[in-house]
């Protein structure tokens, strides 16, 4: 006859139990993900993989800042920038490393119609300074 001490200690257990099958899973798989690291790192190449938690990663950008390819982009002062790039780009983060277009078309829309009104503004005033 099962009591109410009985009871909780059981699932107290599983869920014990539960908890150490997750971790040995989470061991197990990053075991073979730091195998898969060294080797890419050694290839030198990059690709995705998808993690216990359904999470996208990177195999292969585990280098150090000062190894990562810097941005380059010509500075205020006229030299080049030596911040790294942002992941899958070529700029760093304030030269346009993390900026995105427009993914709506309201956006999209938004984005032109300044565009056009810059236009119109920029042939105003040459008219302007042209009479």
């Amino acid at each position: 006859m099962r009591t109410a001490t009985l009871n909780a200690f059981i699932a107290r257990t599983e869920s014990f139990v539960q908890r150490i099958e997750r971790k040995t899973k989470l061991r197990k798989q990053r075991d073979e993900i730091s195998a898969l690291v060294k080797l890419n790192r050694a290839l030198g190449e990059q690709r995705l993989y998808v993690d216990a938690d359904g999470r996208e990663r990177l195999i292969g950008w585990k280098q150090p800042k000062r190894e990562r390819p810097k941005c380059g982009a010509r500075t205020r002062a006229g030299g080049s920038c030596k911040a790294p790039v942002v992941r899958g780009r070529s700029r760093c983060r304030m030269h346009g490393g993390l900026s995105t277009v427009p993914k709506t078309a309201e956006g999209k829309a938004r984005s032109a119609a300044g565009v056009r009104a810059y236009w119109e503004r920029w042939r105003a005033a040459r008219a302007a300074a042209a009479k």
